[in-house]
């Protein structure tokens, strides 16, 4: 997803699940994504990824930086609550 703001644009990587023994598709979308935020003038590209999930290293070795433990938050309504 590109966002774009009075600061600058970025990409948001949303979702990058694969199916084990296909990171090589995964491979190839990151740097599909990354030559797309060149292209609009992205100041950064980020995702959320968990440091225990196997893609951790995938993206570490894609030059992608741990920036410190996100915190998971939640919102719940009448449309979400179970």
């Amino acid at each position: 997803r590109s966002i774009h703001s009075e600061i600058g644009s970025y990409v948001t990587i949303a979702d990058f699940l694969t199916l084990p023994g296909e990171e090589t598709a995964l491979y190839t979308a990151i740097h599909n994504i990354i030559e797309h935020a060149y292209k609009v003038g992205a100041i950064n590209v980020n995702l959320w990824c968990d440091k225990n999930s196997h893609y951790y290293k995938l993206f570490k070795t894609s030059g992608f930086i741990a920036r410190g433990d996100i915190p998971v938050i939640c919102y719940n309504n009448k449309f979400t609550y179970y």
